[in-house]
């Protein structure tokens, strides 16, 4: 879990990497692909974790016992990385984001034009 979770903040920093460089169609989905399989990777194992924790503690006070097998943690991980896989998917295919580019004229001074670049869907 601790290596997941590694991965997926390695991920989230190669995204912050691509917002400081100059939007294309392809830094710009990555962008949003590289931060939500980071986070998802990141912050799931620790949530599940959690929830194997709480279980543990849980049947403990009622004096049971409890079978946690890795496999299984490892499913619930992997289906909730499916989903937002899915998710993904289908975001950059119906409205995938693009590089947008927002020109504005100065009002004081009109020599001077300053260009907002960024990524946005629709």
């Amino acid at each position: 879990f601790l290596i997941l979770m590694l991965i997926g903040f390695s991920f989230v920093s190669l995204g912050a990497i691509l917002f400081a460089t100059q939007p294309s169609l392809v830094s710009c989905t990555m962008r949003q692909w590289l931060v939500t399989i980071g986070y998802t990777l990141g912050l799931v194992p620790l949530v599940v974790k959690v929830g194997a924790i709480n279980k543990l503690v849980r049947s403990a006070r009622k004096m049971k016992r409890v079978v946690l097998s890795r496999k299984y943690l490892f499913q619930v991980v992997l289906s909730i990385v499916t989903i937002a896989i899915i998710y993904l998917i289908a975001w950059s295919i119906v409205d995938a984001p693009t590089r947008t580019e927002e020109w504005n004229l100065s009002e004081k001074d009109l020599d001077f034009i300053t260009v907002n670049v960024d990524c946005s869907s629709r």
